[in-house]
């Protein structure tokens, strides 16, 4: 939790896969910021794209 009503996540993944029929390989990271309304954590107020790790 970055404050009382605010958490922030940010994940790291590596990927093997396939995507119609191509790789889909690769390190990603990306970033969620929630905030908590009406006692309840909402969808993301904040969503970064996925961004590709450069080795």
């Amino acid at each position: 939790m970055t404050g009382g009503d605010t958490a922030a996540v940010s994940v790291r993944v590596q990927i093997n896969s396939k995507y119609a029929g191509q790789p889909a390989d690769g390190d990603f990271r990306f970033t969620r910021i929630w905030k908590r309304v009406c006692g309840r954590l909402r969808s993301p107020i904040l969503a970064s794209l996925p961004n590709r790790l450069r080795s």
